[in-house]
């Protein structure tokens, strides 16, 4: 299924306004975190269900597009399990040892958030063979090769973008960049904590999102 293809900057944009819409100041600002389970209920309608996912653990999380049978992961019996499922549906396993501090985990989730956003049919029933529409994130996520093209990897990273630009906003990411900057010059000491600290301690997400965000955005 064809899904429009956005530029990173687009994205970021497209998130913007939408902070903007939702009131979201602090963000914003760089001053607060993103409620991302909120956003996830209440402005995608989305329903959160906590399975596990895989038998390796490797599978964090899972995005339900339309209605159908999903297979997870039964740990009790040790054997696939398949469950009916609902469209707009996320199901994420934080149980999984790949997903053991909040960053991470609340990067997944904005990862799903991403998939529901950008590339949910119109209609929840319109699959065209009738397989059931998900998409899974692995242990791989943020770290896909930018190059590919294949259409599922390319999804994948439209959702990691569009999860980056929900949790670490550009003009909040500048504030705290700004900020810092003036710490620094004020206080040389101030640069021994590295700027992508910072991001990760406002943001709530993992040093190595924060760091590819900055990376991404050319700030370091």
């Amino acid at each position: 299924m064809a899904h429009k293809v956005y530029k990173n900057i687009e994205l970021d944009v497209i998130v913007e306004r939408l902070l903007e819409e939702m009131g979201e100041v602090d963000v914003l600002s760089g001053l607060a975190a993103l409620d991302i389970e909120h956003f996830a209920e209440f402005r995608l309608n989305a329903d959160i269900e906590y399975r596990c996912l895989s038998e390796d653990g490797k599978t964090l999380g899972m995005t339900v597009l339309s209605n159908g049978p999903v297979e997870v992961w039964d740990k009790e019996n040790k054997r696939p399990l398949v469950v009916a499922a609902t469209a707009n549906t996320i199901m994420l396993d934080l149980e999984s040892e790949h997903c053991i501090n909040e960053g991470k985990a609340r990067f997944t989730l904005a990862h799903e958030c991403g998939h529901l956003f950008l590339h949910r049919p119109l209609e929840p029933d319109s699959c065209p063979d009738s397989r059931t529409l998900v998409a899974k994130c692995g242990v791989d996520f943020y770290t896909r090769p930018t190059n590919s093209r294949r259409d599922e990897q390319f999804r994948e990273r439209q959702a990691d973008r569009l999860a980056a630009a929900l949790l670490m906003p550009v003009s909040g990411v500048r504030a705290v960049v700004n900020k810092y900057e003036r710490e620094c010059a004020e206080d040389p000491f101030a640069s021994a904590i590295p700027i992508q600290s910072h991001i990760a301690d406002v943001f709530n997400v993992s040093q190595e999102a924060a760091r590819i965000r900055l990376e991404c955005l050319n700030l370091i």
